[in-house]
């Protein structure tokens, strides 16, 4: 949500308030209150919009992140002890699979670490009843299993995240330019008659109709979504320059989100790198304070990688 819909929505509200603060004045009128009725509903619709925009995708993604980190954790766990076991055993097929980093865990492609996970708990599975010792039982084995199931369940939803967030931000725009037109064609019409009979409440209307000229915000922040294959993209390397502005670097984590945060109006360059990935860059030029989203979609590089624009200088008007 940008600035200028920011102050929309905050001209909404105290118009509802300023009508609510006098409701003693226009309650007995039939039409008014009808009206100041329908404002409401609109303003809930602006706000149900708004926080399925912010909402949604985070609660998928942390709840995937959340997933991929228990199976990791009970992964290390099943296979030092397969590998203890292994060694000890002379069971060199088992310690050889179970020889596994956390490291690699946590930078495979999400697609294929529930696969990768199977095959460990497959040799592990049947020399369990030993590995009490090591901490591990057939208890932790079941956990194991559901933790795979878990996260496996998982895969596909961030993409349908975006989807579904795309979808309200696209509703917002049209919900700010009803209202507008609601309250320009019926509220404000409907309050001349104060004019006359009660100039400070009509005054007072007046004064909640005009929009902030600033919002809470004076600076810019970028945020977006890394993703490839449907999912968030780990370690994904981003790199924002600005012209006379600090270069800003960040690396994603579990979830592939990013945030650069009080940066000055102006053009910048959003740079992206991914080990296997091909690279991307992306221009955005921003006029005013506030919130800009940006997310990218990362391919799997096929031959030496390289650099592909993804769609030239794209202008901000109202962030």
């Amino acid at each position: 949500m940008n600035q200028d819909q920011l102050n929309h929505k905050s001209m909404f509200e105290t118009v509802y308030q300023t009508m609510q603060s006098n409701l003693s004045l226009w309650s007995s009128n039939a039409t008014i209150s009808a009206a100041v009725t329908a404002l409401l509903g609109k303003i809930t619709s602006l706000g149900n919009a708004i926080t399925g925009q912010l909402v949604n995708f985070r609660v998928v993604t942390q709840t995937k992140a959340q997933a991929k980190e228990t199976l990791i954790a009970l992964t290390m766990a099943h296979a030092a002890a397969g590998k203890g076991f292994g060694a000890s055993s002379g069971n060199t097929t088992l310690k050889g699979i179970c020889k596994v980093s956390q490291s690699k865990l946590e930078d495979m492609a999400e697609d294929q670490l529930g696969n990768f996970c199977q095959t460990i708990y497959n040799a592990v599975s049947p020399v369990i009843g030993s590995l009490a010792s090591y901490g591990v039982n057939s208890a932790s084995l079941l956990q194991w299993s559901n933790a795979i199931t878990a996260f496996e369940g998982k895969l596909g939803q961030p993409q349908s995240a975006i989807q579904a967030n795309a979808s309200y931000t696209a509703t917002i725009e049209p919900i700010i330019t009803s209202t507008t037109t609601f309250l320009e064609e019926q509220l404000d019409t409907l309050m001349l008659q104060y004019k006359t009979s009660n100039l400070t409440f009509y005054n007072a209307y007046k004064g909640s109709r005009k929009l902030p000229s600033h919002g809470h915000r004076t600076t810019v922040t970028v945020t977006g979504l890394i993703s490839a294959v449907g999912a968030p993209l780990l370690k994904a390397h981003i790199m924002l320059v600005a012209s006379g502005q600090n270069t800003r670097k960040k690396i994603t984590k579990a979830n592939g989100l990013f945030k650069f945060a009080r940066l000055k109006p102006g053009t910048y360059v959003i740079t992206l790198s991914a080990n296997g990935m091909v690279a991307q860059s992306k221009t955005i030029t921003v006029t005013h304070a506030g919130n800009i989203t940006e997310n990218f979609i990362m391919v799997a590089s096929t031959g030496g990688g390289g650099t592909t624009p993804t769609g030239g200088t794209t202008p901000v008007a109202g962030a």
